[in-house]
């Protein structure tokens, strides 16, 4: 069976539980790819108010913040953690802030250079080529 062991969470493939995204930038669509590969289910990304462009990316839906909070998209919010994804430090903050608002929500961050290197070696570096 195969694992994806990051900083603050691992990952065995075909876990049962399924993950919302928050942060669709490299690092959110990294770890997308690596939990597809490992056949782990993302409902949908998130991102925080007003930075919402398209509303799915590579292929999965994406929500502000707060049409998540408000339910009204039928996803159940304690159903599942969020991972925060990202690089930027005062982006992550936020991230981190919007959350804690609410005690129903858990969430791990993958935001370290370990966990970058990690998410390459399982998604292989032909992903950059790609892009």
């Amino acid at each position: 069976m195969r694992k994806l062991e990051l900083e603050k969470i691992t990952f065995t493939e075909n876990e049962s539980k399924s993950y919302v995204i928050y942060g669709f930038g490299i690092m959110g669509r990294m770890l997308l790819k690596a939990l597809s590969i490992l056949n782990i289910k993302v409902d949908c990304f998130l991102c925080s108010d007003g930075y919402k462009k398209d509303g799915v990316v590579d292929g999965i839906k994406v929500y502000e913040f707060s049409e998540y909070i408000d339910n009204k998209n039928g996803i159940r919010k304690s159903s599942h953690d969020i991972l925060i994804s990202g690089v930027v430090k005062t982006t992550i903050k936020s991230m981190i802030a919007n959350i804690e608002k609410y005690a129903e929500l858990s969430y791990k961050k993958v935001i370290s250079l370990k966990d970058f290197f990690s998410l390459c070696e399982c998604i292989g570096y032909e992903y950059f080529l790609e892009a």
